[in-house]
């Protein structure tokens, strides 16, 4: 009930080759194999804790700045949350609220997280932060290194 293969098309004709778009290129190339590892909602349901059980309440719908807004509640990314914003009372971590199905619910919310790697779109100077590494590691399939993770100054 985990991951084991996934595939990621590039069309050859939109992807721009020059070096100034290196860099966006392997930001979207890792942001894609993000969501084959575990940040897809059709996977939530089969997160699991640190016994292989299956864990109860990954997401809660939430109505928020005019729109239903669903929310990642499991431990770790409530950890990350509450230390990165200074707040105990945090319930979850918004997912992206608009869009198709592409975007809803399978990424971060942009006006909270503005540059994480994670957001809907691509941004300039993406951070791979705390919160998807939390995220991945909340699934149960993974142990991360946050170490590895870069520095998020947004919010």
């Amino acid at each position: 009930m985990r991951p084991i293969a996934g595939q990621i098309n590039f069309n050859l004709e939109f992807t721009k080759n020059g070096a100034d778009e290196f860099e966006e290129n392997i930001d979207t190339a890792l942001h894609e194999l993000t969501h084959v590892l575990a940040f897809s909602p059709s996977l939530y349901d089969d997160f699991v804790d640190s016994r292989g059980n299956k864990r109860s309440g990954v997401t809660e719908k939430k109505y928020k700045r005019g729109y239903d807004t669903y929310m990642i509640k499991t431990p770790k990314v409530l950890e990350v949350s509450r230390n990165h914003f200074g707040c105990n009372s945090i319930s979850g971590m918004e997912l992206e609220n608009q869009g198709g199905s592409g975007s809803l619910g399978a990424h971060w919310e942009r006006t909270i997280l503005h540059n994480e790697y994670m957001t809907a779109s691509s941004i300039k100077d993406a951070a791979v932060s705390k919160f998807t590494m939390a995220l991945l590691e909340d699934s149960g399939w993974y142990n991360v290194d946050y170490n590895q993770c870069e520095p998020f100054f947004f919010g």
